[in-house]
């Protein structure tokens, strides 16, 4: 666990933590969404991805693109709803 905390830049107990709240609540892939946003996929979601995207702090253009995708409908050709969920977070889902 020290190594790959290390090779990730952060700590064991940090990683430790982050882990048991994922598995905790069912997420399964947490991964950078573009543009300061990061997406959170959940357990089941496999072959119809959906979860939330989180607009960093700090990253105003994170933001404002998922304000973007909550009034176009969500990525094109991708997502097939995108909602607000409660201040930085909003639930999508998607297509493959």
């Amino acid at each position: 666990m020290a190594a790959v905390a290390a090779a990730l830049g952060t700590s064991s107990e940090l990683l430790s933590r982050w882990l048991a709240l994922a598995s905790q609540t069912g997420a399964y892939c947490i991964e950078d969404g573009g543009a300061g946003t990061v997406q959170v996929m959940l357990e089941g979601s496999d072959w119809n991805p959906y979860g939330f995207r989180y607009a960093l702090n700090g990253k105003p253009a994170g933001l404002a693109l998922l304000e973007h995708e909550v009034k176009t409908g969500g990525i094109e050709n991708t997502d097939t709803r995108v909602e607000p969920v409660f201040g930085r977070w909003f639930y999508f889902e998607s297509r493959r």
